[in-house]
């Protein structure tokens, strides 16, 4: 049920920012894809771009600004009721049943606009992530 940050449009639950017991959020200091090193003016360079990208979405949707600078400069971490209590997140649900009961009925912004959740009553239907071979 966690979700991961990336600058691509969120889902309906990055939206809400919902965690299940037992989750974390943070630690998100830029590494390189597929491991390596980068010199130190290009390693600052990302870590620069990724923290006033990161304000920016913590910004728009009203969220602690200075706890995700912080997971992206030092890495920090946040457990599911830390968050909660920062700030992170809006809710915890022990599962996708609950979190639908829980965000019926509420307004997110997405890029098109405002949306209201209707959810209640939602069938969930399973899908997989196919790997490429």
């Amino acid at each position: 049920m966690s979700a991961s940050a990336a600058r691509t449009p969120g889902s309906v639950l990055e939206a809400n920012r919902p965690r299940a017991p037992n989750t974390s959020i943070g630690a998100a200091h830029p590494v390189p894809a597929g491991g390596g090193t980068m010199d130190k003016d290009m390693s600052k360079k990302v870590e620069n771009d990724a923290a006033a990208f990161i304000r920016t979405v913590a910004r728009e949707r009203g969220r602690n600004q200075d706890w995700a600078e912080k997971a992206v400069r030092s890495s920090v971490s946040a457990t599911e009721q830390e968050a909660l209590k920062l700030g992170i997140i809006d809710l915890i649900v022990p599962s996708v049943a609950v979190l639908l009961e829980k965000v019926d009925g509420r307004q997110v912004k997405t890029s098109r606009g405002a949306v209201t959740l209707y959810t209640k009553g939602a069938t969930v239907q399973p899908s997989r992530v196919l790997r490429p071979s």
